[in-house]
């Protein structure tokens, strides 16, 4: 979940509070339970930064992204796909589809400057996201024993895990790694897969 939040500088514990409200998470479990939070900086996998000093001590600077971690969460495989300017984000827990559009979405969201260039090159018909369908490409899932699989029902555009082309409706296992390419010298993803407590959104 991916949210954009306009806050004051301060410690991660007088952050939390408005940035839990800004993305609409939960404050405390089923059971009414407070859960707890912490604050990465960059990317999910980023630094954690300490309670006790203010953000931009630790490095934020205005624009820049700060994941709401949950603490307590039992460790799970997560999903974290790199675009390939080295953008990095973290797959949902369901799961994700994946089409240009969505992508240059992303790209948009986590590097401005990549994606004008790539606008500049999808005129000129010289960028590896023109090969790739508005339609959706692929599915990433978990596949219910805490991996991850990636599957596509596409004939026209191929999905490469890899250098092995993927048969249509044929899930493939994807490891810690592996490189997706999508549609004929499409974008490649980098997958990276963790085993650890995971963020919850996105500021």
């Amino acid at each position: 979940q991916v949210s954009t939040v306009v806050c004051e500088d301060g410690a991660p514990a007088q952050l939390i509070p408005p940035l839990l409200a800004g993305c609409g998470l939960p404050h405390t479990d089923g059971s009414g339970h407070p859960l707890r939070y912490a604050l990465h900086l960059g990317a999910v996998t980023g630094p954690q930064l300490r309670d006790s000093e203010v953000a931009t001590r630790q490095g934020l600077r205005s624009g820049g992204h700060l994941w709401l971690v949950e603490l307590g969460r039992a460790r799970a495989t997560r999903c974290v796909l790199a675009l390939p300017d080295g953008s990095e984000f973290l797959t949902p827990q369901a799961g994700l589809t994946l089409s240009r559009g969505w992508l240059l979405q992303m790209l948009a969201l986590l590097n401005p400057a990549a994606h004008r260039r790539e606008l500049e090159l999808l005129e000129r018909r010289a960028s590896a996201y023109r090969y790739v369908s508005s339609r959706p490409h692929c599915a990433i899932r978990p596949d219910g024993r805490g991996g991850w699989t990636v599957s596509s029902d596409r004939v026209d555009l191929l999905t490469r895990l890899n250098s092995a082309s993927l048969a249509p409706g044929a899930p493939a296992t994807l490891r810690d790694g592996d490189r997706l390419t999508l549609g004929d010298e499409g974008p490649t993803l980098k997958v990276r897969l963790l085993a650890e407590a995971t963020g919850r959104a996105a500021p």
